[in-house]
């Protein structure tokens, strides 16, 4: 087994046993990195990202072989000088431009590509030290699982200035688009978009906005979004939507076949963002946001959303709770019949095709992992962690193959 560490330490371990196998330091923690992904196996390969978007980083994914932990390759997330993509930014400010890797990405085979999530430039809410796009942050990269080589790339939010890391799961499937079935990504974006992208050469196929969004007014043809002329962060501070969390996070979301839905949480939520322009040099190892953000109070409403991808359009949408006014939600999970999330303190099952309540039971605390579903012995369960507790339900066989599956609580 893989793991990492916080202090940038990527690990191979006796499952069994427990003893350490080798270890590998990925980056330098005085410089600001940190690792909180879960690394990635795929062929002889483990992949590792790096977190420290808002500590000046230089982002990127490792690759190390799987046997010996020897560094295959190494892919920045922010090119350098004389790399593609270097030109979206001004002078030496690539040196420490974000693109924090801390989500783990996904795996087409026949494809051999992986697709992973590239988070905020840096500074976060200054963008004065760094014109132009700044590729690739705020973006979805294809990589060539063997090479490490740049295959396409995808980009959300050029030039972020309200923290909209990409840093979410990407949901492969393939789907009847216009009269062709295409080989596709979906992704609910932190900017409050959901997109749906060609996996092969990453081509935009559509868009819809999910949540409020106030920091554009679309997405044109091309796939790139429209900025709104006031939503630059001030003096005396801008307020947008979607906040510094965003309309969705790092929680998954989840697709189902069944339905040919796709379902995400939601948070409707504004912050005020400030530009004091006062930081212009990243300080060694330290935080460096160019100034500061702060959510609008009584702002949050917390929602589930099921979104069509082929139109692509917002079928329904459930209320669920919050938290002391934050959005407290997990990871989605789907089956045939029935759609799982914790949000609060509780687990709600939702049908899929209206968002109908099913059933829900209170836990007794925040929920924040996502519902997982495993069998043991031929016999199903479904657990979620609430808190510092981790319950589990039985999930009862059913000899008609046609009749709902039930949870048994």
């Amino acid at each position: 087994m893989y793991a990492t560490t916080l202090d940038n330490r990527l690990q191979s371990l006796d499952a069994k046993t427990g003893t350490l196998i080798w270890e590998q330091t990925v980056a330098d923690h005085s410089e600001g990195y940190t690792i909180t992904v879960a690394p990635l196996a795929i062929k002889n390969l483990v992949i590792v990202g790096v977190s420290g978007g808002e500590y000046g980083i230089r982002g990127f994914l490792d690759a190390y072989d799987a046997r010996t932990g020897e560094l295959a390759w190494r892919f920045y997330t922010v090119p350098a000088a004389g790399e593609p993509g270097n030109e979206t930014w001004a002078g030496d400010s690539w040196k420490t431009g974000g693109g924090p890797t801390w989500v783990t990405g996904s795996v087409d085979p026949e494809l051999n590509l992986v697709y992973w999530g590239v988070g905020n430039p840096s500074p976060n809410f200054d963008g004065s030290v760094r014109a132009g796009d700044n590729l690739y942050t705020n973006s979805v990269v294809a990589i060539d699982i063997d090479s490490g080589q740049l295959k396409w790339h995808y980009q959300f939010t050029p030039h972020g200035l309200w923290d909209y890391d990409s840093n979410q799961t990407p949901i492969l499937t393939d789907l009847e688009f216009e009269d062709e079935i295409r080989s596709v990504i979906l992704w609910a974006n932190r900017n409050g978009f959901f997109y749906v992208l060609d996996r092969t050469d990453g081509s935009y196929l559509g868009s819809v906005p999910f949540a409020k969004h106030t920091w554009a007014t679309g997405i044109d043809d091309s796939g790139r979004p429209m900025r709104s002329a006031d939503a630059t962060p001030s003096p005396k501070g801008t307020i947008v939507w979607p906040g510094a969390s965003g309309a969705t996070n790092w929680a998954p979301s989840s697709f189902s076949p069944v339905t040919g839905l796709f379902y995400v949480t939601r948070s409707d939520r504004a912050s005020v963002y400030f530009n004091h322009e006062e930081t212009t040099e990243q300080p060694q190892g330290g935080l460096w946001l160019g100034s500061a953000s702060t959510f609008v109070p009584d702002s949050t409403i917390t929602s589930m959303v099921a979104i069509d991808p082929k139109i692509p359009a917002v079928v329904w949408e459930k209320r669920l709770p919050d938290v002391g006014g934050r959005a407290r939600t997990s990871g989605v999970m789907t089956t045939p019949e029935l759609v799982f999330v914790g949000a609060g303190e509780s687990l709600f099952v939702l049908a899929p095709d209206t968002g109908d309540v099913a059933w829900s039971v209170r836990l007794g605390g925040t929920v924040g992992s996502p519902p997982t579903s495993y069998a043991v012995g031929g016999e199903q369960y479904l657990t979620i962690a609430a808190g510092k507790n981790v319950y589990a339900f039985s999930v009862p066989a059913d000899k008609d193959e046609n009749a709902k599956v039930m949870i048994n609580r």
